[in-house]
């Protein structure tokens, strides 16, 4: 059989197939809104906390932020209604199957009609992320393009298909304008939007096609160049059929990507060289290349990794070779991992590249098929730069998630060569005969055996002897059960499901009292993985992800510590409530997840020596909340009058912090803080213009109390001597100014002036936790602000440069009880994320042995990007006991048959 040839089987319901592919496609993006809510509203947040150019543009920074947060809602809840109508509901509707052509702008179908502006501005939007989606997934939507083309005889999918590249981009944009978000707010955030809405995407068209593929549909697209060289002169000006170019890989340089190659293949390069001589159809020339080519001439997207490397662009090449571009970056990424079928993993995902030479052999997911070009730069890529741009593309998280997505392909394979189904719609479960012997199991005396004295409540903590006899006794319910199976699925099921625990059990940086509740959970996963074999492709399936957040926080745990029974009891706990519902598969594990999410957010801020370190970031987030509530309603005070930029700044960056302070230290009804409200308005009046003589003459009375109150308020927030008189020498110009005015400017009205502390003294009642704080955190406001327990915490302002838009994201991956290792100041440290304040702009390290990190955001994110703030684990608990699993698999291949 030609090993080249591209097999395929046409699924039993096309239909059905195609409606089951739209309808997870959209559920993806749908998942997608909450997330970019979140991140626009970090984006605008770290935008407020940058020095802005003028004062001017910081307003209108924090005016857009301040809309944005008011709006939010709104705009996320229509967003998710009309891609939802779109989808059908997410349900098995009409809207999931094949729609009519595009309707989004009927208005223009029947006749000429003038646009409007918002209109067409409306469009350039749509446009501008459809082309930036394009740049990043257009191959991987080519291929599915095709795929959905096979299942439905041939017909493109519209453009309001819930596939196509555009129809979520126009709700986007349309529920933008129709929630009252303007253009103002879109200039500062579109970047954002295009970049993560081209990764989720991107993501998006990779699981349909892996969907796809698993069904049967197109597995293999042959991308090889079919033409004969007498007549390439002849077609090379003719042009070329976007699903010709598909087909038959008009692309020839650089990365040809096999579709069964690793999930971190190269990109396909634009351009083979299509007559004797001559330029090639695409950019082509040679140029190393840089991202993806889309349209015709682009090759194919060979998995859904960020750094996979990806090949140069070809052209100029003649007719009988294949390809002469450069190739560039190829084999750049971590493991990758192909789909189902045998096709083996790879690491490096790049064809041709750092890895390749001229005519050498490229690490593609085939192993050592020839990728590189004939004829190509072979460039030797430092090993640097390679960890430069895995560095800097991708979060630790994302990168830790590409490499369990490659040992989950690898298991998935294995499965997948026994009969494993993991397309169906419907779970298979366990034959009758397995199924009859895991309750017998469950049942019986055996099981019971498990247990011992350390199971009641009080006793004496598990050891290392009962970790060995609870191992013992796995193992013989796993040759039992081996024994019962019917299908090789079931056995290699059990048997990698009873490896997983065992190497669990065997991790000695989990206390040996956690690690037999852990073992507990070997036969309900198994029931699990029985009937949702999804367990074992899915980093989201709930079994996995509990074990897993369960697993990072107790790694390393003192159990023997004050609070070792706390987390004991509720690991007993846990293990308890899923014994006690074995039929109901991941829903409980959902439950108990969340329900662990919650005991952990308690645990770690109430234990003992962090939660006075919480309470004190607590304080330190209200004070920030009171310092952008105070200036906000100082911004009001002013709206209508015309007072000098020196007042203006004065009353915002310093007096705003003297009220909030004080609120926190004292109260809002402390004769101090009413002091200091009232002064705000009496600034005001004595700064405006005064008509009479009598009213110059009470200015003068009442002009030294007032000074006297504001430096009070300057030594409250630490201000030294030498600022203070500053500032009291810019006010008392202003002062003169309004003397030497007479009438000529507006008066402040005694009504006014009682009006604006009215309204300062209410203000406490509207303080929001909607509010951001954006004053800058130090060290010096921290110790003003806290005064002796200051040295609690070593904090880590955003005092350096604004993050980047792709690395701010990061700071939302981290969970609570992660630990961390933290290169700070060339003091190394490993740390654990205790707390986060709701709205994740303030965060608590704490190591335990008196080093504790207070960060905020911005700081956070350049951590992450630049590494010195890395996860302790590279691989979660479950991905690391699946690694051991297949070593042991592909060691002994014949144990899952024993």
């Amino acid at each position: 059989m030609n090993p080249n040839a591209s097999p395929h089987r046409t699924p039993a319901d096309p239909a059905a197939v195609a409606r089951l592919v739209r309808k997870q496609f959209a559920t993806e993006l749908d998942g997608t809104i909450v997330k970019l809510a979140a991140t626009l509203q970090g984006r605008l947040t770290a935008l407020c906390e940058e020095p802005a150019g003028t004062v001017r543009e910081q307003h209108q920074r924090r005016d857009a932020l301040l809309d944005y947060r008011k709006r939010r809602d709104v705009w996320m809840q229509s967003l998710a209604s009309a891609w939802r109508t779109a989808a059908g509901g997410l349900e098995e509707a009409p809207a999931l199957q094949r729609v009519s052509p595009a309707t989004e702008f009927a208005d223009i179908g029947g006749g000429l009609t003038l646009l409007s502006d918002d209109e067409v501005d409306r469009r350039i939007r749509v446009s501008r992320l459809v082309s930036v989606i394009e740049d990043r997934a257009g191959a991987g939507y080519s291929e599915l393009r095709l795929r959905i083309k096979y299942l439905e005889d041939g017909r493109e999918p519209a453009e309001d298909d819930v596939l196509h590249p555009s129809r979520f981009a126009q709700l986007l944009v349309q529920q933008w304008g129709a929630s009252g978000l303007g253009a103002d707010i879109w200039a500062l955030v579109h970047d954002t939007i295009a970049a993560l809405l081209a990764e989720r995407y991107e993501h998006a068209v990779a699981h349909a096609n892996q969907t796809l593929i698993d069904a049967g549909v197109l597995p293999v697209i042959d991308h090889r160049v079919r033409r004969a060289i007498a007549s390439a002169a002849a077609r090379a000006s003719a042009p070329m059929p976007l699903s010709e170019a598909r087909a038959t890989g008009a692309s020839t340089g650089g990365a040809l990507a096999d579709p069964a190659g690793g999930s971190t293949g190269g990109w396909g390069a634009s351009g083979g060289g299509a007559a004797a001589s001559g330029p090639g159809r695409g950019p082509g020339g040679g140029r190393p290349g840089s991202r993806p080519s889309m349209g015709p001439d682009s090759g194919p997207h060979s998995g859904p990794s960020p750094y996979g490397g990806h090949g140069g662009r070809s052209g100029g090449s003649s007719a009988p070779s294949t390809g002469g571009g450069r190739s560039s970056l190829g084999g750049v990424g971590a493991e990758g991992f192909g789909s189902s079928g045998g096709r083996a993993a790879a690491p490096g995902g790049g064809f041709a590249g750092a890895q390749g030479g001229a005519g050498a052999s490229g690490r593609s997911g085939r192993g050592s098929a020839p990728s590189g070009a004939t004829e190509g730069y072979s460039g030797s890529v430092p090993q640097r730069f390679d960890d430069t741009h895995l560095m800097t593309a991708t979060s630790p998280l994302a990168r830790a998630r590409v490499k369990a997505q490659g040992v989950l392909g690898q298991i998935k394979r294995l499965l997948v060569a026994r009969g494993a189904q993991f397309d169906a719609t419907q779970p298979a479960g366990a034959s009758p005969q397995l199924t009859r012997a895991l309750d017998e199991a469950v049942a019986t005396e055996r099981l019971q055996a498990l247990g011992g004295p350390w199971e009641a409540a009080g006793a004496a903590p598990a050891g290392r002897e009962e970790v060995q006899r609870v191992g013992q006794v796995l193992r013989e319910q796993t040759a039992a059960l081996k024994r019962e199976a019917a299908t090789d699925v079931e056995r290699a099921t059990i048997e990698v499901v009873a490896l997983m625990f065992q190497a669990i059990l065997a991790e000695e940086r989990i206390a040996p009292s956690l690690r037999v509740w852990f073992a507990r959970l070997q036969m309900p996963v198994l029931r699990v993985a029985l009937a949702e074999p999804d367990f074992f492709s899915s980093l989201e399936h709930p079994a996995r992800q509990l074990i897993d957040r369960m697993g990072a926080v107790v790694l390393g745990f003192d159990a023997s510590g004050v609070q070792g029974p706390v987390m004991e009891a509720e690991v007993r706990r846990i293990v308890q409530v899923i014994e006690q519902y074995p039929e109901t598969g991941r829903r409980v594990f959902r439950i108990v997840l969340d329900e662990f999410k919650q005991f952990l957010a308690r645990f770690l801020t109430e234990r003992e020596g962090t939660q006075r370190l919480v309470s004190v970031a607590q304080q330190v987030e209200q004070k920030e909340t009171l310092t952008i509530q105070y200036t906000i309603e100082l911004r009001k005070m002013l709206g209508t009058l015309e007072v000098g930029n020196d007042l203006r700044d004065f009353l915002f960056k310093v007096w705003a912090e003297v009220l909030a302070l004080s609120d926190l230290r004292h109260g809002a009804q402390h004769p101090s803080t009413q002091q200091f409200k009232r002064a705000a308005p009496e600034l005001l009046w004595a700064a405006t213009a005064k008509a009479t003589r009598e009213e110059r003459a009470e200015v003068l009375r009442h002009l030294p109390a007032l000074l006297q109150r504001l430096r009070e308020g300057m030594t409250l927030i630490g201000l030294p001597r030498p600022e203070q008189d500053a500032h009291i020498k810019r006010l008392n110009q202003q002062l003169t100014q309004a003397f030497l005015a007479r009438g000529e400017g507006a008066a402040i009205a005694s009504e006014q002036i009682d009006d604006m502390a009215r309204r300062l003294d209410a203000l406490e009642a509207e303080i929001s936790g909607e509010q951001v704080g954006q004053s800058l955190l130090t060290p010096e406001a921290v110790a003003r602000l806290l005064g002796p327990d200051a040295g609690a915490f070593e904090v880590l302002a955003d005092t350096g440069p604004a993050p980047t838009v792709q690395a701010t994201p990061w700071v939302d991956e981290l969970e609570l009880g992660q630990w961390f290792q933290l290169d700070h100041n060339h003091r190394y440290a490993r740390v654990q994320l205790v707390w986060r304040n709701p709205r994740g702009r303030l965060f608590v390290f704490s190591s335990g042995e008196g080093a504790n990190y207070l960060i905020q955001r911005g700081r956070l994110a350049n951590y992450l990007k630049a590494g010195l703030l890395l996860p302790e684990e590279d691989e979660t608990l479950t991905i690391r006991a699946t690694r051991a699993a297949l070593t042991k698999l592909e060691a002994n291949p014949e144990r899952i048959g024993g």
